[in-house]
């Protein structure tokens, strides 16, 4: 018999097997494998006479429950759109509750504890250490920029806060009959609106004539659609449901949001650029700030903290920690002032409507800055080579400006198909729209501003392209490389390559995934290349954002909408990833901790759309607003007339590059959308464009008697005929 080596085959064709075993083990053997075969049959019948029992528990409760509510089963992509298209939109608001104090003794009382309060805060102030400039927290806090107006107002907002805090602490508002005589800022008159002026205001007043100082105006608290929930019930940054610390949204970001590319090859970036202008435009959070606006350092260890620092903690093995780096800076939002005494609010220093408040500015100030005063024009600058630019920012410390660009005169600028349809949210092809409801509030929701709106950042992408027009020139920049760097639009053709590079760049798909240019980079720059400054996290920002304002949790905002409240993390599968969902109950300890932002960003997206039901449901209620609560809303009657309106809808933003281009000669027409057959680039000159002869003022001469005559200008419109005599 031939000895076994490792090349000897475990069966051969011979009868014997050429490894010669003990009997005793072997028989051992063989009766450990019957045993073990022998459990695996007991389990696995157990098994199915559990599953069988099981079964008919459920169908004799399913018997006895005939109408099931949508909101207590699993949500199938039907189920989802019947509970969106149920509601009643808007969604109602749910009002805090209100008390009246008309103690004078007790309300001065308060309002002596705030004035402390403020005392000290801003004596603290004086010490702070001011950021370090152009680092990436400096410029964070620039360009999130606070007026001087808001300064003013967050300054009463801190003083009714802590004025709040001398009654009992619960989420109700405290007003006082007098608060008029107490609260300075409330002791204004009704806002005197004239009922045909054809114009709107540029801070909103007078849009709503039953609400002329509250709804939509600049300035003003955001709106709440469902009551916050601060850890004290007053102001400070949500916790746990058990009162536990929430995870460092630091963590959350590492492990929830972890980079991953993956491209939405229907959508270009102009979707993107697009969504933030439109954001700026509805949207202005203001921040604290310290003495005469410089900025608040909240991670020093050898001073008194400023109290509204509220820094995000960095775990040990987080990446920074490598750079020695334990908090990363944020202060927290301006508190606003309410006209009573109520948990904190946020401020919106812009108009909640699409009127361009972000281009022309909303106080008088900012208005005079960016205007001309004449003829309704803006103030551009005007370069060597005669193009028109915005407006220069001279000021070379509002984060954005460098010396040696400074040196060479150039300067930073100042600056669902299915519910779309069903809810009037496309722009009419023809007709008025006549839905204007001045019982509507389309002022800025918190949760819109804080988390809805942003989900539009998990779809930026890396690298942005810069095209040339013969297309053979191409170069990808970082984005980080990108952000606060406007100077090449002082060189010729910049502009166009940047344009150009939008509308043939890809968007990243809308899911829980960032990529590191937001997660480490983001304000990160080249000027100081001795010393590693770490970039900021902006997934760390918004959710960190959330819990200073006091957001529900994620399942409350489910439930707000009319979908399914998840009691545990298992009965949210199917409607959030599975990998998300998987991470998420790796860091929170309660399905009510989850975070509104990161559970809005890790549902599955609904058929044919690129959002989750709760999101979906969130932008949607606040565009509803935004449209149906705006009196001047531009295909209202009383604007325009018919054909005015007709020419008006021609408008297109591909039209738009077009004309405020140096050169960019052809564009696709759906310039959000990519280049695809039925999207093929167009020449500029064949784009549809309003033909402005309807707006033209006529005059002709009317004989009155053989002596006189009188020239009379004539402006017409369907329903009515305007004279201006001379």
């Amino acid at each position: 018999m031939s000895h076994a080596t490792e090349r000897t085959r475990l069966l051969s064709n011979e009868i014997k097997p050429q490894y010669v075993f003990d009997s005793t083990i072997t028989r051992e053997r063989q009766r450990r494998i019957k045993q073990f075969q022998c459990c695996l049959c007991v389990i696995f019948i157990s098994t199915l006479i559990i599953a069988f029992v099981t079964t008919i528990a459920y169908s004799i409760s399913k018997s006895n429950n005939e109408i099931h509510n949508i909101t207590n089963s699993t949500n199938t992509p039907s189920d989802i759109i019947v509970a969106l298209l149920t509601n009643s939109w808007p969604l109602p608001d749910q009002r805090q509750k209100e008390k009246i104090c008309n103690n004078e003794t007790e309300w001065n009382n308060a309002m002596a504890e705030g004035q402390r309060a403020l005392d000290l805060k801003n004596e603290i102030a004086k010490n702070n250490t001011p950021l370090p400039v152009n680092s990436p927290s400096y410029k964070h806090q620039k360009v999130v920029a606070t007026s001087a107006k808001a300064r003013m107002l967050a300054e009463l907002g801190y003083k009714e806060e802590f004025a709040r805090r001398y009654f009992p602490k619960n989420t109700s508002r405290i007003c006082n009959k007098n608060k008029t005589k107490i609260l300075e800022h409330c002791n204004h008159t009704t806002s005197k609106c004239n009922v045909l002026q054809k114009f709107r205001t540029y801070n909103g007043t007078c849009n709503n004539l039953k609400h002329p100082t509250e709804f939509g105006v600049a300035y003003q608290p955001f709106r709440r659609a469902l009551p916050p929930d601060y850890a004290d019930g007053i102001s400070k940054p949500r916790v746990g449901v058990n009162g536990n610390p929430l995870p460092s949204a630091r963590t959350v970001s590492l492990e929830v949001h972890r980079p991953y590319f993956k491209d939405d090859d229907k959508f270009s970036v102009v979707l993107a650029v697009w969504g933030q202008f439109l954001d700026h435009d509805m949207t202005a959070t203001a921040l604290n700030q310290g003495v005469n606006g410089t900025s608040i350092s909240c991670c020093l260890d050898n001073q008194t903290v400023h109290p509204e620092c509220f820094p995000i903690k960095i775990d040990p093995f987080d990446p920074y920690a490598r750079y020695n780096v334990t908090c990363m800076e944020f202060i927290r939002s301006a508190p606003a002032p309410t006209c009573c005494l109520s948990p904190r609010e946020q401020m919106n220093q812009v108009t909640s409507f699409i009127d361009g408040s972000v281009i022309y500015g909303v106080d008088d100030d900012t208005v005079i800055e960016l205007r001309t005063m004449q003829g309704g024009e803006l103030l551009m600058y005007t370069t060597e080579d005669n193009r028109t630019l915005l407006p220069i920012s001279t000021d070379l410390n509002d984060g954005c400006n460098r010396k040696t660009e400074s040196d060479q005169g150039r300067y930073c600028f100042l600056t669902g198909p299915d519910l779309m349809e069903k809810f009037n949210l496309y722009p009419q092809s023809s007709n008025y729209f006549t839905r204007y409801d001045d019982s509507i509030n389309p002022s800025i929701a918190n949760n819109f501003a804080t988390a809805a709106f942003r989900f539009a950042h998990s779809i930026i992408p890396s690298l942005m392209k810069f095209l040339a027009k013969d297309s053979s020139s191409l170069e990808f920049i970082q984005l980080h490389k990108m952000l606060f760097d406007p100077f090449k639009m002082y060189q010729p053709g910049e502009l166009d390559r940047a344009l150009r590079g939008a509308m043939d760049t890809t968007i990243e798909a809308n899911d829980p995934y960032f990529s590191h240019e937001l997660k480490q980079h983001l304000f990160e720059g080249d000027s100081d290349k001795k010393v590693k400054l770490c970039g900021l996290d902006l997934v760390s920002l918004n959710i960190q954002r959330g819990r200073d304002h006091g957001l529900v949790g994620y399942n409350s905002w489910r439930e707000h909408c009319g979908l399914r409240r998840g009691c545990t993390f298992e009965q949210l599968r199917g409607d959030i990833d599975d990998d998300s969902l998987r991470n998420i109950q790796s860091v929170y300890r309660n399905v009510e901790d989850i975070d509104l932002y990161t559970g809005i960003l890790s549902e599955k997206p609904m058929n044919g759309s690129i959002l989750g039901p709760t999101l979906a449901c969130l932008i949607l209620d606040q565009f509803i607003r935004v449209k149906n609560g705006d009196r001047f809303w531009y295909e209202s009657p009383n604007w325009f007339t018919l054909k005015q309106l007709d020419e008006v809808r021609k408008t297109s933003l591909a039209k738009i590059i077009c004309d405020n281009s140096d050169n960019v000669d052809t564009v696709q027409p759906l310039v959000m959308e990519k280049i695809r057959n039925d999207n093929q680039l167009t020449n500029c000159n064949i784009l549809p464009e309003p033909n402005w002869n309807s707006w033209k003022e006529k005059s002709a001469r009317v004989k009155i008697s053989d002596d006189d005559k009188i020239s009379i200008k004539t402006y017409t419109k369907e329903s009515e005929v305007r004279v201006m005599v001379s």
